[in-house]
């Protein structure tokens, strides 16, 4: 299509003028956001939330493609202004994109909300977090509250009375506004429930499970800032775990504690595994996470306590 354009360019003496090039432009912008809202809403967005991962792959796939677009666009400028010297694209963006630059905004946006909807899909229902230990019952009744509060916040959308794909639509903006102040609350209020659980656990394995168990909300900007404080208490746990595991071996290596029915060595070899299960796990789960945590003194510290223990294993 913009090979079509530019031969256009090159070749006519009566459409090579930026006012032809720019409404056809507008034109081909308007037509590539008809079919993007075509696209889109085949399915209302708001109208069933329980699978909203087909949503997030179609408004990806609406972003890939009108991005593209503009980069060819942006390729055949620069073809034109080396095959028609005389004549180059002289445009601003502004007069050519200004209406597509507006529905990939609100692409954006959009998008955020479904992968919030996905994230937060996963407090409650059938399937929802559910938290132990001594504080359980409160924390997970927390949890429960906090996702009907967020149902109730996306309530204003499914009762929307405009389409949510239009880019004409300023009440959109001021809508999503208000949910992302909401939801910012409500993530506060996550964080702490968290936190909270955190500080109940009484070992490592148990706090990764936890954390494990709010997948998807710990990529949420407000969570995991809160949680990033509670990394280097994680970190010390870890290496006066790993101290404790030195100790037992060193203290119990010559006489093993075996199950009475065990074989002597086959005895010995399983202990030994646990006690190398006890500190793999953690380290492998500390590894997969951000590299900043390892990268810093104490990260270090643990990393060369874990390769001493293990090489004594």
């Amino acid at each position: 299509l913009l090979l079509l354009l530019l031969l256009v360019w090159k070749n006519s003496k009566f459409y090579n003028t930026p006012a032809r090039l720019v409404v056809i432009m507008r034109e081909l912008c308007n037509t590539l956001i008809a079919q993007a809202c075509i696209y889109v809403a085949s399915e209302p967005l708001f109208e069933n939330t329980e699978e909203p991962e087909k949503k997030v792959e179609s408004l990806k796939q609406c972003l890939k493609v009108c991005i593209t677009f503009k980069t060819t666009y942006f390729d055949y400028k620069a073809k034109a202004a080396s095959e028609c010297p005389s004549n180059p694209w002289r445009f601003q963006n502004s007069a050519l994109f200004a209406r597509l630059d507006l529905f990939l905004e609100r692409c954006h946006d959009v998008l955020d909300m479904m992968q919030t909807i996905m994230h937060f899909n996963r407090l409650g229902g059938d399937r929802g977090v559910e938290i132990g230990r001594t504080k359980g019952k409160d924390l997970t009744a927390s949890v429960r509250q906090t996702h009907l509060d967020f149902e109730q916040a996306l309530q204003v959308f499914r009762n929307a009375t405009y389409e949510i794909m239009d880019v004409e639509c300023k009440q959109f903006d001021a809508d999503f506004y208000n949910f992302q102040s909401q939801i910012k609350e409500l993530e506060r209020r996550l964080a702490s429930v968290i936190t909270q659980a955190f500080d109940d656990s009484v070992t490592v394995l148990m706090r990764f499970k936890l954390l494990d168990s709010f997948e998807g909300m710990l990529e949420r900007e407000v969570v995991q800032t809160d949680l990033e404080k509670k990394n280097s208490d994680l970190l010390n746990e870890y290496a006066a775990d790993l101290k404790q595991v030195q100790e037992i071996f060193l203290l119990c290596s010559d006489m093993p504690p075996i199950n009475d029915n065990a074989p002597p060595r086959a005895g010995a070899v399983t202990w030994c595994r646990a006690l190398m299960e006890r500190v793999q796990e953690p380290m492998d789960r500390f590894k997969g996470m951000s590299q900043q945590i390892m990268n810093g003194e104490e990260g270090k510290e643990c990393l060369r306590a874990y390769s001493g223990i293990l090489g004594q294993l």
